[in-house]
């Protein structure tokens, strides 16, 4: 398993598949919708999970390259 050493910006963490994401959402309900250009959730937690829909399978990804 891998883990992330530091917080990630979630516009950064995702922009190598924003083009495949509905919505990415947190815990607490924030989200991040890139279609409307929208990030309430800031920095993704190291440590944390989150839920993320996508329009179709994403292969290969890793968030820390």
């Amino acid at each position: 398993m891998v883990f992330c050493v530091e917080n990630t910006d979630a516009i950064e963490a995702f922009s190598f598949i924003q083009d495949k994401i509905v919505i990415a959402k947190d815990a607490l309900g924030n989200v991040y919708l890139p279609s409307f250009n929208f990030n309430v959730i800031g920095d993704l937690v190291r440590g944390y999970g989150y839920i993320i829909k996508v329009t179709e399978e994403i292969s290969n990804y890793n968030i820390f390259e």
